[in-house]
């Protein structure tokens, strides 16, 4: 009789234990719902119990389950708009994973946002919106004359410069719009000067020289304008620091479709924060080029006509799909994509990038063309 008055005392405390526990582990949670995941490999969204505590995100299979599918260490994490689906947002760390979340409805978005601000993880810029999704900022952006390279007349462009690289379109709403550009220019080792007056066909002239690359010919509105954007583009390189070794560098063939079973080469090569591809691994012309920044990879093993593929997939420009032979030869290219994503994201929280970007901006002495 006493084993049986023990034994149950013993089973009461371990009721009250467990209860007790269960107790502190629901106290200590932040926020507890559904949310839906987009996978790292298989990119389809899935529904999944997700409960914050102890300022970790673990998600389940369900509700019922005890042991996590997965945990998201949020230190040094902040959140970003991710424009694909509705309620979504992204949990982005420079140096790990990118995870794309989405919230069943607004109010369980508003609730996780509130739940995550208390661990210090927040939308890295609080004026995010939809509307305003690019990660980094123009280092100038205006209307200029550009001289063609073959015909030598001239034409009124759109150009934006980013770290490394100009992008010129035919008006400025296609810039905003997220068209593709016309063309890009490569700004790795090229110089901005202006050209002497009694050299200039048109007046304002500047160009921009590359050893490698075609030289460009511009004119602007004024004297002042062309200052600008001579100074602009000298300074549009990276600021200096660790982060510069972190980069992917790689270069090689990949395919592009061009319609159903036909695929084209292109030379692609990426270099810090820019890919670049031309025709001919020679060419003096850029035929393509992206900014990496803000981008992700989005891929599967589903083959077509027996080849692998990978699409850059970013919120306000188009994407781009490349193909590969074997898996092997397109990891390389995943791989130092994604160290050069990773890459920009430690410069953009070093600070650096806007240090850069406001001093072009405070030298600007004027505004741009309209």
């Amino acid at each position: 009789e006493k084993g049986s008055i023990g034994g149950a005392r013993r089973e009461g405390r371990e009721v009250y234990r467990e209860e007790k526990y269960r107790e502190e582990r629901k106290m200590a949670r932040e926020m507890a719902s559904y949310m839906y995941k987009q996978g790292a490999i298989n990119t389809g969204w899935k529904k999944r119990w997700f409960v914050l505590e102890n300022g970790v995100l673990n998600y389940y299979k369900d509700s019922k389950s005890s042991k996590p599918n997965g945990t998201i260490a949020l230190d040094g994490c902040f959140l970003e708009p991710e424009p694909a689906r509705k309620f979504a947002f992204r949990i982005v760390h420079p140096e790990r994973r990118i995870f794309f979340l989405a919230a069943l409805n607004d109010l369980s978005l508003e609730d996780w946002f509130k739940a995550l601000a208390k661990v210090n993880v927040t939308m890295k810029n609080k004026a995010d919106t939809q509307a305003n999704l690019m990660t980094s900022q123009h280092l100038r952006a205006g209307y200029l004359m550009k001289r063609g390279h073959i015909q030598k007349n001239w034409k009124k462009r759109y150009f934006v410069l980013r770290h490394n690289i100009i992008f010129y379109f035919e008006t400025k709403s296609d810039s905003i719009e997220g068209k593709e550009p016309i063309g890009a220019i490569d700004l790795f080792s090229a110089k901005a000067t202006e050209v002497p007056e009694h050299q200039q066909e048109k007046a304002h002239s500047f160009e921009v020289f590359h050893p490698q690359r075609q030289t460009y010919l511009f004119h602007a509105s004024s004297e002042t304008e062309r200052q600008i954007w001579v100074m602009a583009v000298n300074n549009s390189s990276l600021p200096p620091g660790p982060w510069i070794d972190q980069f992917g560098d790689h270069a090689g063939w990949v395919e592009e479709r061009k319609g159903r079973n036909k695929y084209d080469k292109k030379w692609l090569q990426i270099r810090q924060n820019v890919m670049m591809g031309t025709e001919i691994q020679t060419s003096v012309r850029l035929s393509w080029a992206t900014e990496l920044e803000g981008y992700r990879i989005q891929y599967s093993n589903d083959t077509t006509d027996d080849r692998l593929s990978f699409t850059l997939v970013h919120p306000r420009q188009p994407p781009f799909t490349a193909y590969f032979p074997s898996a092997d030869e397109r990891k390389v290219w995943i791989d130092n994509i994604n160290k050069s994503i990773r890459a920009i994201g430690k410069v953009r929280l070093s600070g650096k990038l806007d240090e850069a970007e406001k001093k072009v901006e405070s030298a600007a002495s004027g505004p741009a063309s309209p």
